[in-house]
């Protein structure tokens, strides 16, 4: 399978814009961890309702929950889709968001 290397960037962008826009502790942080097929990005934050993640990737949802304009994840969801890979969104039960993102091995085009 071959990836789309302006989708694939977009996707990082978008995974740590979220996590350094979304992480409103105070000494807060935010770690990214890449491995072969697999970038994990995870931030300290509010603790978010299991209600709230689950809507998380729909257009336009952070909305309702007075934060940024709800489009980043929802990009991320269907960049990993249109990929074949897997998105998780798990809470954080000491607050904020982990985010892991599988795609299936791919060579980039045109990198």
């Amino acid at each position: 399978m071959e990836g789309n290397e302006v989708l694939l960037h977009q996707l990082v962008t978008n995974l740590v814009q979220n996590a350094i826009r979304h992480n409103l502790a105070t000494g807060g942080s935010a770690t990214i961890t890449v491995r072969a097929g697999q970038v994990v990005v995870r931030n300290t934050g509010p603790l978010l309702d299991p209600d709230q993640v689950r809507t998380l990737t729909e257009p336009f949802a952070k909305d309702r929950y007075g934060a940024g304009h709800g489009l980043g994840l929802a990009l991320v969801a269907r960049i990993v889709e249109t990929h074949h890979g897997r998105l998780d969104l798990v809470r954080n039960p000491d607050g904020g968001l982990t985010v892991s993102v599988t795609l299936p091995e791919a060579d980039l085009v045109g990198g």
